[in-house]
């Protein structure tokens, strides 16, 4: 009988490392799909921003009154900003993106300027 459980003991442990070591497993892999859920979804808002960006700015350009031109170019302001933001969560690290944000920042600063102008009068 004592034999039974003394052979029986490490089959029972090793039984709970293998089913421990696969649950590990598991819970790596999700953790890894939802990081790449995360940057992807920060991707496509880099994305979509950029294509707000460009139909903001065309409208900004056709706007008839000041007060128009000003909503617009603060919707620029805001938009440029949510860009580099987006851009700053995606985990690029071969390529240099600092050109990137700095066109981001720049648009984003002057269309403040714009803005604060044209509300100025």
């Amino acid at each position: 009988m004592r034999q039974r459980v003394l052979v029986s003991i490490p089959i029972i442990l090793a039984a709970a490392a293998l089913l421990w070591g696969l649950s590990q497993r598991r819970a790596a892999g999700m953790v890894q799909n939802a990081l790449e859920a995360s940057y992807q979804q920060d991707f496509y808002d880099l994305l979509d921003q950029a294509e707000q960006l460009q139909a903001t700015l065309g409208k900004a350009l056709v706007a008839n009154s000041p007060g128009e031109q000003t909503a617009l170019l603060t919707e620029v302001w805001f938009r440029a900003s949510l860009a580099q933001e987006s851009l700053g969560r995606l985990p690029v690290r071969d390529l240099d993106l600092n050109a990137t944000r700095k066109f981001f920042m720049q648009m984003g600063d002057y269309a403040r300027v714009l803005a604060r102008r044209t509300a100025e009068g």
